[in-house]
């Protein structure tokens, strides 16, 4: 299910997806995509699900980070 986020003030959706890892378990797929000018943007993190939770504050922080010039 998706949900609205801002990056670098505009506006993205944020989903995030759950699935078998190639390494064996489950894995979260966390995908945000913006639409810049003409262009979409998506920005991709990905972590086993048993550290996630640890993983998403450092993907918030990232997805905080972004300038778009």
């Amino acid at each position: 299910r998706a949900r609205s986020v801002r990056v670098d003030g505009r506006a993205g959706l944020s989903t995030l997806l759950e699935n078998a890892s190639p390494l064996g378990g489950r894995e979260y797929d966390w995908l945000v995509t913006v639409l810049r000018d003409r262009e979409l943007v998506y920005f991709l993190g990905v972590a086993p699900e048993r550290d996630y939770p640890q993983y998403e504050r450092v993907f918030e922080q990232m997805l905080a980070s972004i300038r778009f010039r």
